[in-house]
């Protein structure tokens, strides 16, 4: 995303819409601070990942949300951080997560998100 934002001349006075993807480059761009950000994407998942890396964001120090968007897995995350983030994020993207927290757990079959 630094090179679109250099070629962009990505700024404060700007508005940007952008495909959500998982949301690393849409984190990017905030710190450029344009006046907003519009975090579009045909995939609803990607709008819920996107979601659940801002509440991790808010509310965890960054150890934490290494181990769930580096590492893929935290142990206990369904019962012990999940329930933490839900406040920050919408119905739709709280209906996601209540149904799929368990892929950062690392058991069972998935080892972690990101398998």
């Amino acid at each position: 995303p630094f090179l679109d934002i250099e070629a962009l001349e990505l700024s404060e006075n700007d508005n940007l819409m952008a495909i959500t993807s998982a949301g690393c480059n849409i984190l990017t761009y905030v710190l450029q601070k344009p006046k907003h950000i519009y975090a579009i994407d045909r995939n609803p998942c990607q709008n819920a990942i996107l979601e659940l890396k801002i509440a991790c964001i808010k509310e965890l120090d960054f150890s934490t949300y290494w181990k769930i968007w580096g590492d893929g897995k935290l142990r206990r995350f369904s019962q012990d951080v999940y329930p933490r983030l839900t406040m920050h994020l919408s119905q739709e993207a709280k209906i996601f997560w209540d149904y799929h927290k368990h892929y950062f757990d690392g058991k069972n079959i998935r080892n972690s998100f990101y398998w």
